[in-house]
Formats: C-alpha cells, structure tokens, sequence
C-alpha cells in the first residue's frame, strides 16, 4: 500500500486528559454560543432537529476517518490518506482547502471577541480586541503544543460549566412555569411584553417548521457549521499520546457532548424563549436570554465565557491551519521554510504565517463591513462550505479504502458502523446543503469563493508540483 506521511518531528505533547478537552471544545465553538442565533432565525423550532440532524453526520462520518487513521498509524491527518488512497492531487487540495477552513476559522472567532465586547467598549475599534486576541494565541502557541493543549483545556472547561449551568437554570424555569417581562427595542421604539417559559413556545408561534423545509435547511447549514472542528482531533494525532487509544475514546463520546451541550442547550433556549422573540436580540441568545429572564449578575459570567469560546476558536484555528502548512511543506508541496521547527518543536514559520494572515483579515474585515454579524457570517459560510468539501473527499476515500484493502477493515478494531451507508447518505446530505446555500443571497458568495480556491490550488499543483521530484510521498 502506498503510504503518504507526514515526516514529523513534531512533540507528542498532547495527552488524553487534553485530547478528550480538544474533542469537546471542538464541539463547543462560536457556531453555538453566537451562531445559533442566525440558526433560529432561518429554522425557527426546527433548529433542534437540525442540530441533531448535523450531529448524526458527523458522529458516523468521524467513525469513518477514526477508521481509516487508525487503520495505519503512520497516517496522520486525513491530507495523508487522501493521498494514499485518491493520489497525490486530493492530498494537496484537502490539505489546501482544509488550512483555508481553519484560517476562516480563526478569522471568524476573533471577529465573534469584536461583537461581544462592542456593547462594553463602544469607542473602541474593533479590530483591536481581536488583534490583541491573535497575539495572546500568537504568543501560548510558540512555547509548545503542551501550551496550546493547557490553554483549550482551561478554555474548554469554562464553556462546558456555562453550557451546563444555561441547562440547569433552563430547566428550573421550565419546571417552575417562569414569568418574566421581556424587553426590546425596534426602530427607536421600546417594546416590553410578559412571557413565560413553556415547552409550548416550541409550537405556538407558527409552528416546529415556521419558515418551511427551506428554512429548515438553511438552519441545517448553519448547525453543521457548529460542528465544524469536531474533526480537528484527528489532526492532533502527531502530537497525542496512545492515539489508538485516546482517538477512539475521543470519538465515541461525541453523541453525548451533541445531545447534551448542542440539542438539550437549543431545547431549553427554544423552551425558555419563543423562537420569534429571541430573533429581536442582538449578539449571543446565551448572554441575552439569561439578561431577558432578568437573572442577576450574569452580564460578567456570560462575557468572560463567551470571550472563552472566541479565544478556544481561534487558538485551535491558528493550530490547526500552522500544523497543516507544516504537513504540506514536510512533504515539499509548499516551501520547506514552514516545516522549520523551533527548540520547542513547534512550526514556528506556520505559526508566524498563519496568525500573520489572521491579524491581517480581521483588520480590513472589521474596517469594511459596517456590521461585524456581516462578516460573520461570510466567514462562517466560508467555512461551511470548505469543510463539507473536505469531508466529501474523506468520505469519498473510504470507498477506495473499502474496496482496495477489505482486510483492513475486517481486521479493523474501530470499525465504522455501516461505513458504505453512512457514507453515501452524508454525501447525500451535503451535496443538498450546497444547493440550499447556493438559493441563498447570504451564502452563496462563499460556494463562488471556495471554487475559485479550489481551482486555483489545482493549477498550481499541475504547474509547480505534479513533475516535482522531491516529494516525500
């Protein structure tokens, strides 16, 4: 079988106390604390089953990567089976594409710190916040990959207490048929209206599927860009201890994280606030339904966790996208300059190019949209569209691994649960995604944008790359 692999001296720093944190905080990002607003706004009710919906595909899609990595030790990020099983081509392009997603990612997260402190620091720009945020992650990420793994572990436990605490205060005011006086402006007016919470709000105001299956399906993609760095343990495999022993522990955990921080969370919003009411505030329907329950002192709480889950975001956009420039120059697909490591065993030219490319974006972003939610939102499709494009070739993959090595699988001691299935219905799914995004003005600028990006990252493998002969495959 031919093996691609990445020829890495990088650190295994990473443990499982820090692995299963990563797989959580991945689960946990700025697509839930900021991005299930936008999600109930297209989806109404329905985010819930949305949520679930994305959650299944990813769950069994992971078992399938899981599979795969696991299948050859010697594997290291899904760049390395891509090439070995679809060519040399598919492993540079998801490597490519993949480093675009993170990059978004972090560009993203950074500009979410913007839009939860300008309500706090009205004066002050804001690409500020954010650029301070870079160098913060900058600076962590340069001491080695044990720092970055303190720093998401940290970080990830305060999201998981806040998520945790918005459930058991949800639930109490469920139990209790809360009453409370909900207040909103609109147009220069002021508005106040008493509301209770009921899990009847799930129906009463126009339904489970108010804005019908095309809502439902813009709600879908925004759910499925939640996710987005589920998948991201796998790309941490150089640097974990005992992967054939962390990554399947990782993995089969996240069907509770789902039902617990992602579709219980929604369940209580939903319950505690009506869909429609919730689309009147501005900024995360966490920080905003706690304050429009009239909750004490929790305009504090919610901004340090908030700011948590921006910086969690970017610190594992910056990591990732740096440990993927770094895989693609160790095999001489890009300039050798950016697998240079430091005394720390960090890619230290990847990480300087990576938060480089952050800082700048975020700078002329927060200066050209007059709505930072604007650019939010471009980034985020962004990254939707990228990282769906990634999972189709991984997907794709499988089918090769199945029919080319069937001993593999037989031997497999992590197989996928009815992989060929899963497969083609996640495929299924994501190709009806792409045409929903596409019928919407909001996202399908980005679907232009991530083909322009792949069509010229093949025109630069077939000009400068396929007749090199100083690959490292």
């Amino acid at each position: 079988m031919n093996k691609n692999i990445t020829n890495s001296n990088l650190h295994r720093g990473l443990t499982n106390r820090h692995l299963q944190l990563l797989a959580i905080g991945g689960t946990i990002s700025t697509g839930l604390f900021l991005g299930v607003g936008q999600t109930i706004i297209e989806a109404g009710p329905s985010t819930i089953l949305a949520y679930l919906l994305a959650g299944v595909i990813c769950f069994f899609s992971m078992r399938v990567l899981g599979e795969m990595l696991l299948s050859n030790l010697e594997f290291k990020t899904f760049r390395d089976i891509a090439s070995a099983y679809l060519g040399h081509w598919s492993g540079f392009l998801i490597g490519c594409i993949y480093w675009f997603v993170w990059i978004s990612v972090s560009i993203l997260d950074s500009l979410a710190a913007a839009i939860y402190l300008r309500d706090y620091i009205p004066d002050v720009p804001l690409w500020i916040p954010s650029l301070i945020i870079i160098i913060i992650i900058f600076l962590v990420n340069t001491g080695g990959v044990k720092n970055f793994g303190e720093a998401e572990f940290w970080l990830a436990l305060i999201k998981i207490i806040a998520i945790i605490m918005l459930i058991v205060v949800g639930i109490y005011l469920l139990i209790t048929g809360y009453t409370y006086q909900f207040s909103f402006s609109e147009s220069s007016s002021f508005f106040a209206e008493t509301l209770s919470a009921n899990i009847s709000n799930l129906w009463k105001f126009g339904g489970f599927f108010p804005n019908g299956f095309v809502g439902f399906g813009a709600g879908f993609q925004m759910a499925f860009f939640a996710y987005g760095g589920i998948e991201s343990i796998a790309s941490t495999s150089a640097e974990t201890k005992n992967q054939e022993k962390t990554m399947p522990k990782a993995i089969n955990s996240i069907p509770v994280r789902i039902l617990l921080f992602y579709v219980l969370a929604v369940f209580v919003i939903l319950c505690c606030v009506p869909w429609n009411r919730i689309t009147m505030l501005q900024g995360s329907p966490f920080a905003n339904i706690f304050n429009a329950v009239g909750l004490p002192g929790v305009g504090i709480f919610m901004i340090v966790v908030l700011l948590s889950a921006a910086t969690s975001g970017a610190n594992a956009g910056i990591y990732v996208s740096s440990r993927m420039i770094y895989g693609l120059a160790s095999d001489g697909q890009i300039p050798k300059i950016f697998a240079k490591l430091n005394r720390f065993h960090i890619p230290a030219v990847a990480l300087v190019f990576c938060s480089s490319i952050t800082a700048a974006i975020v700078t002329l972003g927060a200066i050209l949209f007059s709505d930072p939610m604007n650019a939010f939102i471009f980034f985020a499709s962004m990254a939707t569209v990228g990282i769906s494009s990634v999972w189709i070739l991984v997907l794709l993959t499988y089918f090769i691994y199945r029919k080319k090595y069937p001993l593999l699988h037989k031997n497999s001691e992590f197989k996928a649960p009815a992989g060929i299935v899963i497969s083609s219905l996640s495929i299924a799914m994501f190709i009806i995604m792409y045409i929903l995004m596409f019928f919407s003005s909001d996202t399908r600028l980005a679907i232009f944008v991530t083909l322009i990006v792949a069509v010229i990252i093949s025109i630069i493998y077939k000009i400068r790359i396929k007749n090199k002969e100083n690959l490292n495959f």
